[in-house]
């Protein structure tokens, strides 16, 4: 067994195929108990893409071969040739040109544009970021049966609201878009600095039950929002407060559409945070490869902060070229 402490993860860029390879590969079938949702917005995460479906291929265990999604987020730009022969089928994004600059807008539409896809033909939708890796079966998705929801709380607190905190304004507008009880809220833990806070979860990896809606409805909130041109500018013109507009807005959808009743919580396991491995307050750390399900890599370096076996160092091997 390697020692990945003193290993030093190189990213290898995969040889592309011919950019006017088709986009669709094959249809997504019915019946299906998972369908995987991945979407691309550069050719750097078109690379994370590949590994990221090899890793699915290789630990999804049960879950191996159901469909994956891709959808390309800005094909004028770059192309998913590479993607052709390892996705099930890659769509083009649909959505209003005048807000693709608004953080993570893209990804808002991408999950609605394809929950409405796959409505009827999967019991659930997983979403996981392009820098993910799959490394054991997600089981854990389908453990409670009448959810409506699976997935994390926020890993920090960032513009989550405390536990003894007034409802800031930032929420006030949101939570008066989608029709949330304000007197009904519940608290969750945030994974890794471990604040009390109303509910606010992550989306780096998540699931949903397409028939639901859920993805939908928070589409369409989020676009009615940033439509009102006063709204559009308090949110635009708050930097942080931005980049986590889209989590806050899915937040409220959650807690108004499906309750904390129909929420399933995933064990720590999945969307496990390997960027913040370092961080002196992150006290729940995981420390082998081999106690996860799905990892946030963000950068492939950070898989030198876990302890690999032999069967994930070997797997690793293909991908990566591994360096002292």
């Amino acid at each position: 067994m390697k020692n990945p402490a003193i290993l030093i993860l190189t990213f290898i860029h995969m040889l592309h195929l011919n950019n006017n390879a088709l986009c669709q590969t094959s249809d997504v079938k019915e019946n299906n108990a998972l369908t995987y949702l991945i979407m691309i917005n550069s050719e750097e995460q078109e690379h994370q893409a590949e590994f990221l479906i090899s890793s699915i291929r290789r630990f999804g265990g049960i879950y191996s071969a159901m469909p994956v999604i891709v959808v390309n987020s800005d094909p004028a730009r770059f192309t998913c040739s590479s993607l052709v022969n390892k996705a099930n089928l890659i769509v083009n994004l649909e959505m209003p040109e005048s807000l693709r600059v608004f953080p993570f807008a893209d990804k808002v539409y991408a999950c609605a544009q394809v929950e409405k896809m796959v409505a009827g033909k999967t019991d659930w939708l997983l979403w996981i970021n392009p820098d993910g890796l799959m490394v054991a079966p997600p089981v854990e998705i389908f453990s409670d049966t009448g959810a409506w929801a699976s997935l994390r709380p926020v890993h920090i607190q960032n513009v989550g609201i405390g536990q003894s905190q007034a409802i800031p304004e930032y929420w006030k507008k949101i939570y008066a878009m989608t029709d949330v009880d304000t007197n009904s809220l519940w608290l969750i833990e945030s994974f890794v600095d471990n604040k009390q806070l109303k509910p606010y979860y992550n989306s780096g990896c998540m699931a949903f039950r397409p028939e639901k809606g859920i993805l939908s409805q928070w589409k369409s909130a989020f676009e009615t929002m940033l439509n009102n041109k006063a709204i559009y500018s308090t949110y635009s013109n708050d930097q942080y407060g931005s980049f986590f507009f889209h989590q806050a807005v899915l937040s409220a959808i959650i807690i108004s559409k499906a309750g904390k009743e129909r929420i399933n919580i995933l064990p720590p396991s999945y969307g496990y945070p390997l960027s913040l491995q370092n961080r002196q307050d992150f006290l729940q750390k995981m420390h082998y490869i081999d106690e996860m399900k799905v990892i946030l890599c963000e950068d492939y370096q950070n898989l030198q902060y876990l302890i690999i076996g032999e069967t994930y160092s070997s797997w690793l091997e293909k991908e990566f070229v591994y360096s002292k």
